[in-house]
């Protein structure tokens, strides 16, 4: 492609070597392009003279921001040899206008109708009256800037542009002076209740105090004001530090409270603890029950290095409550009918925790449950449990032997059938279990599926 002499491209890419191009040349006359390329071809390219270069890169550029609202001097320059070598005065014409837009929308009424004044001159077609097309871009724009810079608390400067767009229209319902400094004393005021609301009381009491500078008739205690906002945002700074275990920046947030009001019934360092060892022993309790115990103890030590006075054995508590959580589960999984997930779970909460105490009722009916319902071969060990709690007790003698049955355990299930005689009261029992040890000395299992129903009563 070709290119200025200042590295700007003009026009478009010329496509059709396959490969590097390595040596470029002019015509004699200017009109042609010769290249070669290691694609092994020469290619001829119409080139055409400067002004056909001029126009097509001008023709591009007649509606980019570059050219009609031109921020420097070669930008300027430019658009006045597109309108000289380029384009047609109809077409010049078309340009002046969107420059004079342009500038309009920024502010400069003078300048715009200069601009479309000259439109006018090289198309006098042109719908256009250059004050009244310059008056309705100008005058909202620099009311726009106006606002802007009353945002900024440039009042003087905010006026001379609410000034500017009165004069330009008189029927614009706008007193300069009172809009200028409406607009800074809200801004001023919005920025101080952020500022405060950060806890940033000083800086808020600053920009109440420049709002009311602007405004006396404003009803605004500056100070007063601050601290009412300030005051509880320190705070509750204060509050999510130490509940994140940074004390020492925690009592500085509370102190500096205090430091704004003295009537916070607020103790820094003691508040900035209490706190703390709170949340700290909330999250060795979450850590504990999600089964992470050296977690929870370690954040059980925390808190009591905060506060050696608590009533926290760390690391008991923190395996207490991992086996607490063991227990929901298992019970959880006993009522969905998932018995060996409930003995494992169980079995997890004893090995966290020596004293937890289940009781032979609870294994018992994981036993029988378990044995009956497909999973006996996980149910001895709950049955075993249940008899080493209940050892006088028939009921657990029995069920053990339903699941040492149920395993293949004959001669087991027939030493616990017989137990269960001896410890038993009730007559018809017996007779159903003696029943049990004489099927299975007979080489056959006496719980049949029929019987499993019967015993579960479905």
């Amino acid at each position: 492609r070709l290119w200025t002499r200042q590295g700007e491209a003009i026009g478009e890419p010329w496509r059709g070597h396959q490969s590097s191009v390595l040596a470029v040349a002019f015509s004699p006359d200017g009109q042609t392009i010769v290249s070669g390329s290691t694609d092994n071809t020469v290619r001829l390219w119409h080139a055409g003279d400067w002004k056909h270069w001029l126009q097509m890169a001008c023709n591009q550029l007649q509606y980019h921001p570059v050219l009609v609202h031109p921020q420097t001097d070669i930008a300027r320059d430019a658009g006045k040899t597109c309108q000289k070598y380029a384009w047609s005065p109809t077409e010049s014409a078309d340009f002046l206008v969107r420059h004079g837009k342009a500038i309009a929308r920024d502010g400069d009424f003078s300048g715009a109708v200069t601009q479309f004044k000259r439109a006018l001159k090289l198309d006098d077609s042109l719908d256009l009256d250059p004050e009244a097309e310059a008056k309705r871009l100008a005058v909202p724009a620099l009311v726009a800037q106006g606002e802007e810079l009353a945002r900024e608390a440039q009042v003087e400067e905010a006026r001379a542009k609410f000034q500017q767009a009165v004069k330009l229209d008189e029927t614009l319902d706008l007193d300069p002076e009172a809009k200028a400094i409406e607009i800074a004393t809200s801004t001023l005021v919005k920025q101080g209740e952020e500022l405060a609301k950060a806890g940033e009381i000083d800086e808020a009491i600053a920009k109440f105090q420049q709002a009311v500078s602007l405004d006396e008739t404003l009803d605004l205690d500056p100070e007063a004001k601050a601290t009412e906002l300030g005051v509880p945002a320190l705070v509750a700074q204060g509050k999510k530090l130490a509940s994140e275990g940074k004390v020492d920046e925690a009592a500085e947030k509370f102190q500096e409270a205090l430091k704004w009001d003295e009537t916070l019934e607020l103790d820094p360092e003691s508040e900035a603890i209490q706190i703390a060892v709170s949340a700290l022993v909330e999250q060795g309790k979450q850590l504990a029950r999600e089964g992470r115990v050296e977690v929870a103890r370690e954040k059980f030590q925390q808190a009591l290095k905060l506060d050696d006075s608590l009533d926290l054995n760390p690391e008991a508590e923190a395996r207490k409550l991992a086996a607490a959580a063991w227990v929901d589960q298992a019970k959880q999984f006993a009522a969905d009918r998932k018995y060996k997930a409930a003995i494992e779970a169980y079995t997890a909460a004893q090995k966290i925790d020596s004293t937890l105490e289940i009781s032979a009722l609870t294994w018992n009916n994981l036993c029988w449950y378990g044995s009956l319902r497909g999973e006996a071969e996980a149910a001895l060990a709950a049955c075993e449990n249940a008899v080493k709690l209940a050892p006088n007790d028939a009921g657990e003698r029995g069920n053990l032997g339903i699941a040492k049955a149920l395993t293949g355990d004959t001669e087991g299930a027939i030493q616990a059938f017989e137990s269960f005689i001896e410890l038993s009261e009730d007559e018809g029992a017996q007779e159903i279990v003696q029943g049990y040890i004489d099927t299975l000395r007979a080489g056959e299992n006496p719980l049949t599926e029929e019987e499993i129903k019967r015993l579960l009563g479905e």
